[in-house]
This record gives C-alpha cells, structure tokens and sequence, in this order.
C-alpha cells in the first residue's frame, strides 16, 4: 500500500498513468494503473519491474511490458 499513488512509466519515459491499485489472483501480483478514466492491470513482477524510487514516487517498469498494453 505504500506504493498507492505512484506514477507508472516505462523505461523509456512514456508515462503510463498512476498506481491506484494491488490484485493477487493467485498467478501474482497485478497493479492498476489508471490513466484518465482507464484502468490497465499490469503484472507487477521482479521480470518487469526496473525501479523504485521512494523519492520521486515513481515506478518505472521495463519497455517489454508494453507489449501487454496494446
């Protein structure tokens, strides 16, 4: 929960919204990040997670995810 509220962004700068959100349907972890009046669940795994900065309240998740937001 600590996390809630964070901006999202991949790697290359492209932001993706803010981190409303934690789901565990039982595969792992999921975040939603809302966007405007969209929410898009994201796996939120150590494979595409890059960095965490508490400073910044900034998440920033690798480039490979986007295939999974198109």
């Amino acid at each position: 929960n600590d996390l809630i509220s964070f901006d999202v962004e991949l790697e290359s700068g492209l932001n993706l919204g803010e981190l409303v959100n934690f789901y565990d349907f039982g595969a792992g972890p999921i975040i939603g990040v809302k966007q405007g009046h969209t929410e898009k669940m994201l796996p939120f795994s150590d494979n595409f997670i890059k960095n965490i900065d508490q400073d910044l309240k900034l998440i920033t998740l690798s480039s490979s995810i986007k295939t999974l937001i198109n």
